[in-house]
């Protein structure tokens, strides 16, 4: 019924697992998860499924993410003019100001992240919420490349004013963080990393490029539909907090 999710407990600090058949009574599945001693159970229900939607929500399962899954075909594009680049650098702390930087970024990244919309995940200390650490971690691995083939970055006056994070996953080029400024949108940077993450991805050999947000992040939505992505897939992504 729970599937014992190792990397999240380590780094949350508490047992957490993911319920892995949800067809299951719920009620079963909390009892379980209780003499198991686990704190937080993820679940994932197709938003069709109206009838254990309802169940999960009366049983106090908190809809943290309504997930879309893009997918395209990856393209044939001209990279002349793209003033996109390869951030060289593997070491993320290796330069302050670039690494301030990629974290700020990083950070934009995730304003509709489940592990910030739920408040139920404590700061960690007074200094950096849980999100903002997992977040860290995230474009830290990312540069280091433990979970990225590459990290696409644009510049401007010697600033990193846009990032994004390309690897592979499930046989497809995987778009991980996608961000730009604040102060910088609206001058089609993101654009610019999309063709890049295009170009990229041929030279990886892949004929197909993924990107995952949130429902609730329409700018993005309509972006990705822009740049010619199509759903593939929604999901809803519920937490369960065991007493």
């Amino acid at each position: 019924m729970i599937e014992f999710l190792s990397w999240d407990t380590d780094f949350f600090g508490y047992k957490v697992g993911k319920i892995i058949n949800n067809k299951t009574d719920i009620y079963q599945i909390i009892t379980e998860a209780k003499k198991e001693k686990y704190t937080l159970l993820y679940g994932f229900l197709n938003p069709n499924d109206i009838f254990q939607n309802e169940i999960y929500q009366k049983n106090n399962g908190f809809l943290a993410d309504e997930k879309i899954t893009f997918l395209q075909n990856v393209p044939n594009i001209n990279p002349q003019n793209n003033p996109t680049e390869i951030y060289k650098r593997e070491n993320l702390y290796e330069n302050k100001n670039e690494s301030e930087d990629l974290i700020s970024l990083a950070l934009q990244s995730g304003e509709f992240s489940r592990f910030k919309i739920d408040k139920n995940f404590e700061q960690e200390n007074l200094k950096q919420h849980t999100f903002e650490k997992l977040y860290t971690i995230w474009i830290e691995n990312s540069v280091n490349k433990k979970i990225a083939k590459n990290v696409i970055i644009q510049q401007e006056n010697q600033k990193i004013v846009g990032v994004l994070t390309l690897g592979i996953k499930n046989n497809r080029a995987d778009i991980g963080i996608l961000a730009v400024d604040n102060d910088y949108r609206g001058k089609k940077i993101g654009q610019n990393l999309i063709l890049k993450a295009f170009e990229e991805s041929k030279k990886l050999a892949q004929t197909q490029i993924q990107v995952v947000t949130q429902k609730a992040n329409q700018n993005a939505c309509y972006f990705y539909e822009k740049m010619g992505f199509m759903i593939e897939k929604t999901e809803n992504i519920y937490h369960f907090w065991i007493k």
